[in-house]
């Protein structure tokens, strides 16, 4: 005989968009199994680090870098059974400081900062 066991589902990724280094709060219903573990969780194919307790309603992470744009989230028990949301996260372009005008100055003087995306 054979039992099936209930349909693991993501019902929530908060936030929804970040970049390498956010902090990420999955939730769901019947992520593991009773007596599973979580054995990893991928963001767009890319090895998340569980920060804390995880559990059959929901997983804390830490992203890994990503490619930007629009990404799966999986949370994958130790037996290999898997609960995915398609289009969950996104992640978003990182900034970078591309000049500081003036470089040094008093209390008071003017910068100006270039860059790209920084603001999102």
């Amino acid at each position: 005989n054979f039992t099936y066991g209930v349909v693991p589902t993501i019902t929530s990724v908060t936030p929804t968009t970040g970049q390498a280094g956010t902090r990420v709060t999955i939730q769901g219903t019947n992520l593991i199994a009773p007596g599973q573990t979580v054995a990893s969780v991928l963001v767009g194919n890319i090895q998340a680090t569980i920060t804390g307790q995880a559990n059959d309603t929901y997983v804390v992470v830490r992203l890994g870098e990503g490619v930007e744009g629009s990404a799966d989230v999986q949370v994958i028990a130790n037996t290999g059974a898997y609960a995915l949301r398609r289009d969950a996260f996104n992640y978003s372009a990182v900034p970078q400081i591309i000049s500081i005008d003036p470089s040094s100055g008093q209390l008071g003087t003017r910068v100006t900062i270039r860059g790209t995306n920084l603001v999102s």
